[in-house]
């Protein structure tokens, strides 16, 4: 089937790349930024970022 069951689309909406393809489809087509989805992605990106400074190590 060509969609995707509801039990997927709710574990989809917490994949980040779901966030940044909504950014680049309604950037692209027009329709302005998606605050919503870029938070997300800004967020999600914060994170990651404070948390391999903090973890990682050269050794």
């Amino acid at each position: 089937p060509e969609e995707m069951s509801d039990l997927m689309l709710k574990i989809a909406d917490f994949l980040p790349m779901t966030h940044v393809v909504k950014l680049m489809q309604e950037s692209w087509f027009g329709s302005g930024w998606n605050w919503a989805a870029f938070g997300i992605v800004a967020g999600i990106a914060v994170g990651a970022t404070t948390l391999s400074v903090k973890h990682f190590r050269w050794d």
